[in-house]
């Protein structure tokens, strides 16, 4: 079972959180797996959704200070999803 998705930035061109596998990383999410609660991820991804990194956090606030501070870009204006 995939990943369950708690916040997400917006996924646009625009977004600089740099790169991982020469791909621009144009959106954030931060997720945890349903048989793994309380392991929290921040994914890096591209474009169309694609996963291209990923770094692992023991709670949300935690994760969000983190990829601020990893991705430095402050503040990152996290959504919820719809």
């Amino acid at each position: 079972m995939g990943a369950k998705v708690l916040f997400k930035t917006t996924n646009d061109s625009k977004n600089d959180f740099g790169h991982a596998e020469k791909k621009p990383i144009t959106a954030l999410a931060i997720c945890e797996y349903p048989d793994a609660p309380g392991a929290i991820y921040v994914f890096a991804c591209d474009r169309h959704w694609n996963v291209v990194g990923d770094l692992l956090y023991s709670s949300i606030e935690e994760a969000k200070k983190a990829a601020e501070s990893y991705y430095e870009v402050s503040p990152i204006a996290w959504k919820q999803p719809t």
